[in-house]
C-alpha cells in the first residue's frame, strides 16, 4: 500500500489569518477589560446629573482657553422648577440657546427630558460654580451635585464634581 504525502503549504490562506485576527480580536474584547478591572456596573450606572456636569466642564474649560476665562454671569435654571417626575418634558433646545452662558457653553440636554435642574454662576470668569439638584419625590428634599471651576497655580483650568453623599 503506497502513502502518498499531501504537500503543506507553506503559507496559510488569507482567510485563515483574518479569522484567527477575528477570533483574537473578540477574545482581547472580552477578557482585557475584565484583566483591567473594568467596572461595567459603575460605568453604566452613572448619574445624569455627574454625566452633564462633566459637559459643563468641558465646555467650561474649552471656552477659558478660547477666551481666558470663563463666561461670566448666572443662568436660569434649566427645566424649570415646576417640573416633577412624570410632569417633565425636554426643554426646547431654544430655551437653553436662549440664556447667553448656556449658548457660550453651548449646553443642553440634546432634548432629553430630566427632573435635574442645572445652574451656572461666574462672578469674575476666575472660577464659576454649576449645580445639578434634583427633587426626585417633589417632597422638597433636593440632591445637589456641584462642580466647581478655577484657574490651577499653571495658569489652565482646572474643575472639581462634589457628589453628594449617600444616606
Amino acid at each position: 500500500m503506497l502513502v502518498r504525502e499531501v504537500p503543506i503549504p507553506k503559507r496559510l490562506p488569507i482567510r485563515v489569518w483574518v479569522a484567527g485576527l477575528a477570533i483574537a480580536g473578540v477574545v482581547a474584547a472580552v477578557v482585557l477589560p475584565e484583566v483591567l478591572g473594568y467596572d461595567y456596573m459603575t460605568a453604566c450606572t452613572k448619574p445624569e446629573e455627574s454625566l452633564q456636569l462633566n459637559k459643563i466642564g468641558k465646555a467650561a474649560k474649552g471656552y477659558f482657553i478660547e477666551h481666558g476665562q470663563f463666561p461670566i454671569g448666572r443662568t436660569q435654571a434649566l427645566p424649570p422648577w415646576s417640573c416633577c417626575p412624570g410632569a417633565c418634558g425636554a426643554v426646547p433646545v431654544q430655551a437653553w440657546m436662549a440664556d447667553p452662558i448656556w449658548s457660550a457653553l453651548e449646553f443642553d440636554l440634546d432634548g432629553m427630558a430630566s427632573q435635574v435642574h442645572y445652574r451656572y454662576e461666574s462672578r469674575d470668569g476666575k472660577t464659576f460654580r454649576a449645580t445639578a439638584i434634583r427633587d426626585a419625590k417633589c417632597d422638597g428634599v433636593l440632591t445637589t451635585f456641584v462642580l466647581e471651576g478655577e484657574i490651577a497655580k499653571d495658569g489652565g483650568p482646572t474643575v472639581r464634581l462634589t457628589e453628594p453623599r449617600a444616606p
